[in-house]
């Protein structure tokens, strides 16, 4: 407890002018940063505007000011592709230290693919802070008496006798699930398929490569085990309202809606839970053996803790749910506690599948189904898939937001005759849709321009596909589709690596990368490097990946050299080869990647 309480202001990144930002930091005790790293390294559009105006500052800008500052990143080491892990808080860091700031922390990195989430790094993280903060002014938690509640209750004295009652969450739109057609053969054990939704009346609009954001739904198995912890005291047809205790705080609830709603579509039951959770957990615990094993859980290098790996393969084996109904006859706290206790559930993006050019109504998201075994070989099903694939039917309402994409297709005129290089992997295989419907979109403008004009059609660009998935006789998604597109000139070329399907001709295991060199000459023509320099585009080509990160994108990259420089190609000098591949992916940055 400090006294005087200092006054804190949580200022989101494009709420304040920069330069009223940079007044306001200056005569601050502190300032700290925390951010996420958007596309390829990139700042996240909320922060972009104050980046650029910090980057292009005078050195002298915090000088004399006495700034004290520390920044935390939002980030995951499955992106780690050249220098783009964590790369927008490590740039804001230094480029505050430039401007005469003076760093109190190392910059810290919140690692979504650590087992605590981004917390694993933020409390050690905290710990260090405090200390710079507050001196010696900063007393430890209590852990007799839990803090208030963030979240404030008010239950209706009626229930909604409407099981479909559902309020729209806070800045989402609802769009209905029209139809699903599944893209593998009967039985097969990896499920996946189109999702066709109706826009039709939402007023939503997107471009070809956004992303569509789904907010996901709880399993009513989950829903009914929490609501059957509290008994009678509550029905999941009550109405409630929702009021948060931070006066300056949005309030992330609709105004309304039912504690059924509350569980199944805010809370994140089936999420992983924290040590935080524990550790309030612990703190409405009675019994002694309860309260053992909750400190176990919660503190870190104690004699009562447990090992990371303890901890790692508990909470990969446990919900916040599972975690509520074990502990539930010793521990469960009041019903209000939960919305302070258990995070809010995220939204999971995917490449949109379609174009506006092939029907503004209408939007297509290709999925597969996310499916593992946890530590003890228990089947898992990921949160929104389940939903999607086990539980959705034709009107089905979901949560959404539009959000803009990395990969955007060639769109002005003079574009559109640029070469076109597709790497799809698995589900990575969805903007590519889409950038096919929308290339066969401005064929038929520019045909009925030339029509109209009597005169001949412009052409587009070549465009090349690469899929990689693992049985050509069960997950080539969409193979009718990609020969009619073939057959119309959409699509010029298309090369498919079978990872499950045994050796290639050449006696390599056959992933995406591999089908390059495979086909070097193949290649070469899609970059149109094979065309006499007056004719050729080669200097406007654009290369487009996306899938899993693990290493692809490099091998990609790799196997693009190695394709340039072999015998069965265009045998291009190595140095030549090196001049093209550093002027596509380094200088001119026209390699985009959207890995997952």
């Amino acid at each position: 407890k400090l006294k005087p309480e200092p006054n804190v202001s949580l200022i989101a990144g494009n709420a304040m002018k920069p330069d009223a930002l940079a007044s306001c930091m200056a005569g601050s005790m502190a300032s700290i940063f925390v951010s996420c790293t958007y596309g390829e390294g990139e700042m996240p559009e909320m922060i972009a505007k104050a980046w650029e105006f910090f980057e292009s500052s005078d050195d002298a800008l915090f000088a004399d000011k006495n700034l004290k500052y520390a920044v935390f990143g939002l980030c995951s080491s499955r992106y780690d592709v050249g220098d783009q892990y964590n790369r927008a808080a490590r740039r804001f860091d230094r480029r505050l230290e430039e401007l005469g700031g003076q760093r109190m922390v190392e910059v810290g990195a919140g690692d979504d693919q650590n087992s605590e989430g981004y917390r694993g790094a933020l409390d050690p993280w905290l710990e260090q802070l405090m200390p710079k903060l507050f001196a010696t002014g900063a007393a430890k938690t209590s852990l007799l008496d839990p803090p208030e509640p963030l979240f404030k209750i008010n239950l209706a004295p009626s229930s909604h006798s409407n099981t479909n009652f559902r309020p729209l969450p806070p800045c989402y739109h609802f769009i209905s699930l029209e139809s699903f057609k599944s893209c593998v053969s009967e039985g097969y054990e990896r499920p996946a398929g189109v999702f066709n939704f109706s826009l039709k009346d939402t007023g939503l609009i997107y471009k070809c490569g956004d992303h569509l954001a789904i907010l996901p739904r709880n399993p009513t198995e989950s829903v009914d085990s929490i609501l059957a912890l509290y008994g009678e005291t509550l029905q999941g047809s009550q109405l409630l309202t929702i009021q948060t205790m931070d006066v300056n705080a949005d309030c992330p609830f609709p105004k309304v809606l039912s504690i059924r709603e509350l569980l199944t579509q805010y809370l994140d039951l089936c999420g992983r839970p924290s040590r935080q959770f524990f550790k309030l957990m612990f703190m409405f615990a009675r019994g002694g053996e309860t309260r053992k094993r909750l400190r176990s859980l919660f503190e870190r290098d104690s004699k009562d803790s447990i090992s990371q790996e303890e901890f790692d393969t508990y909470t990969d084996q446990n919900t916040y749910a599972d975690v509520l109904c074990e502990f539930a006859k010793e521990a469960l706290p009041p019903f209000e506690y939960l919305l302070s206790m258990i995070p809010l559930n995220t939204p999971r993006f995917y490449s949109i599948a379609s174009s506006p050019l092939d029907g503004e109504e209408k939007l297509e998201l290709l999925v597969v189904k996310n499916m593992w075994n946890d530590s003890a070989k228990k089947a898992r099903v990921g949160l929104n898939t389940k939903y999607m694939f086990e539980q959705s039917k034709p009107g089905d309402l979901f949560a959404v937001q539009i959000h803009t994409g990395i990969l955007q297709p060639p769109e002005e005129e003079e574009d559109l005759d640029t070469p076109v290089i597709m790497l799809g992997l698995g589900a990575g295989l969805a903007p590519f849709v889409g950038f096919l419907q929308h290339r066969q979109g401005q064929m038929k403008k520019l045909r009925d321009e030339a029509l109209a004009e009597g005169s001949e059609p412009k052409k587009l660009g070549p465009a090349t596909l690469y899929f990689g998935t693992r049985h050509r006789a069960h997950d080539y998604y969409l193979e009718d589709y990609f020969q009619e597109c073939l057959k119309d000139g959409s699509l010029t070329a298309i090369y498919t690596a079978f990872s499950r399907d045994g050796l290639s001709p050449s006696g390599k295991k056959q992933y995406i990368y591999n089908a390059i060199t495979e086909n070097p000459l193949g290649f070469a023509k899609g970059l149109e490097l094979d065309k006499a320099p007056e004719e050729s585009k080669s200097n406007k080509a654009r290369c487009y990946y996306c899938g899993s990160a693990n290493g692809i994108p490099e091998a990609i990259q790799d196997s693009m050299m190695e394709a340039l420089v072999s015998k069965d190609g265009l045998a291009m000098r190595r140095e030549r080869a090196k001049e093209y591949m550093d002027l596509l992916v380094n200088i001119d940055k026209r390699f985009h990647s959207e890995c997952f």
